[in-house]
């Protein structure tokens, strides 16, 4: 179990820095409440890419969401493991 959550946060240290690469801010928030809930993702401040992540999210979802949002960019030129590029490639192929 223990390695399972130190691969989870291995990802989402790595596709932290690639959102850094790709010059998009990532900002943990309390989003929403029970009332008016609102998701984690990709919005727009003063024309820069912002993924809201919900500070409550585990480690996994956040990872979940990261890919998701982040697959929406140009990365050819950016180099990315093959583990994590595995990851975008297997949301292209769902999609």
């Amino acid at each position: 179990m223990k390695r399972k959550k130190e691969k989870t946060e291995f990802i989402l240290d790595e596709l932290l820095r690639l959102a850094d690469q790709l010059d998009v801010q990532i900002r943990r928030e309390a989003l929403g409440d029970n009332e008016a809930p609102v998701e984690s993702g990709l919005a727009h401040l003063d024309g820069r890419p912002v993924i809201f992540l919900e500070r409550r999210l585990e480690a996994v979802e956040a990872v979940g969401v990261l890919v998701r949002e982040l697959a929406k960019f140009r990365m050819d030129d950016i180099y990315i493991k093959p583990a994590i590029r595995k990851l975008f490639e297997d949301i292209e192929e769902s999609g």
